[in-house]
């Protein structure tokens, strides 16, 4: 499986549901996806998935998420308020460009020095984020 398309009748993606998919290279969630979490460790060790934008409703990224990834650019939308513990750690090559709009971020959520933050909240900077 090389690419996925995700329809509105997917409710929810469950911890593991891409672990090791590592031909992955493309996700697409179909507009007005009801899904509000990306589950502990769903796209584990999907070397090849370089860009994703998650759905608008999207609250939560839990734990592992994209751990070992392959992920360069991702768009997370204002919606999201959580990102878990090494929700991107270890990947291949860190993202070059994240949009951020969110309340909590576990150790280690986003620990890179690379990363270009923008859409912050009025309260929050770039030193706190990481």
């Amino acid at each position: 499986m090389t690419a996925i398309n995700i329809p509105a009748s997917v409710t929810m993606l469950g911890s593991d549901a891409f672990y090791g998919a590592t031909s992955l290279t493309s996700v697409t969630f179909a507009p007005g996806s009801p899904i509000i979490t990306i589950d502990a460790s769903t796209f584990y060790y999907t070397y090849n998935l370089t860009a994703i934008t998650l759905p608008l409703g999207i609250t939560s990224i839990y734990s592992n998420a994209f751990n070992y990834s392959g992920i360069t650019r991702i768009t997370i939308p204002p919606s999201v308020t959580y990102i878990g513990s090494d929700a991107f750690k270890l990947q291949q090559s860190r993202p070059s460009e994240i949009n951020v709009n969110f309340d909590k971020l576990g150790s280690n959520g986003y620990p890179s020095d690379t990363v270009s933050y923008t859409h912050l909240r009025a309260h929050e900077t770039r030193g706190n984020l990481v």
